[in-house]
């Protein structure tokens, strides 16, 4: 007798639920269903500042006293164009060791601090100091110091230290390291509340010459609040840096008044 033979066939499962019918491509847009996709936060726009005299004046210290001023022009020349430059002498027209150079752009000014990032300044066989010069109008001898705090003030309800944060690392070549929102004491509220700002905060930079833009600036414009920026103070009031600012006469050409106000004479002939 032949015999008969039978085809073999997979089980059929009946799905439990429903959930367990669908496809997997459907099973996942199921899950997603309903979750709005969330935005992406605009990156943060570069403020644009006013390129005040302020901004592209520098001061060079520790120059050789045989430095002429075509000398001195002429180095400081590879950064951009020239506006003004002196070189500060006594009555005898001898170099007291240090002058003034105003670039026609902050962008030139920026290039010649950077050099400092990159293996500083060298003129007449000597390394010499460039900075910012700080306007005589900073009558505070803190602000003339050289420092990596600065003090903000005009804080108000909406500036966080993320916004702080992002705004001084997008306009300036700076990473900013802390910053401190100053806060009433948490005792001094209910319980559950969060203590009010006080008007005032301080910010610390990696780079003391970005604080010295910063706080020639002075106004700046964080989540549409205006802030002051000034240098932090020490604590122990002590002063250091080029003391009192440079003193007599720091508003034209002709009227430097003699460099005075650079620490008592620090740089003296040599």
């Amino acid at each position: 007798m032949a015999e008969t033979k039978v085809e073999e066939t997979a089980p059929v499962i009946e799905p439990e639920t429903e959930k367990e019918a669908l496809p997997v491509e459907e099973e996942k847009e199921e899950e997603t269903a309903g979750k709005e996709d969330t935005p992406e936060k605009e990156p943060l726009e570069p403020s644009t500042f006013e390129e005040t005299e302020s901004l592209r004046k520098v001061f060079a210290g520790g120059l050789n006293r045989e430095t002429t001023d075509e000398q001195f022009k002429e180095y400081f020349s590879q950064f951009g164009e020239i506006s003004d430059n002196v070189i500060i002498r006594d009555t005898e027209q001898t170099s007291r060791g240090f002058g003034f150079i105003t670039f026609a752009t902050v962008e030139s000014t920026d290039k010649c601090i950077a050099k400092k990032r990159d293996g500083g300044h060298t003129l007449g066989g000597k390394n010499i100091e460039v900075k910012r010069a700080i306007p005589r109008e900073f009558e505070d001898a803190a602000q003339h110091q050289k420092v990596m705090r600065f003090f903000l003030g005009g804080i108000k309800e909406g500036i966080t230290s993320e916004k702080v944060k992002e705004y001084f690392e997008v306009n300036f070549p700076c990473v900013v390291e802390s910053v401190d929102l100053i806060r009433d004491k948490k005792d001094t509220v209910p319980e559950g509340q969060q203590p009010k700002l006080r008007g005032f905060g301080f910010v610390t930079v990696d780079d003391a010459d970005v604080v010295d833009k910063i706080i020639i600036i002075r106004k700046h414009e964080i989540a549409g609040i205006s802030l002051d920026a000034k240098k932090a103070a020490p604590r122990d009031g002590s002063s250091g840096g080029y003391g009192g600012g440079y003193g007599g006469g720091y508003g034209g050409r002709g009227g430097y008044g003699g460099g005075r106000g650079y620490g008592g004479g620090r740089y003296q002939p040599y």
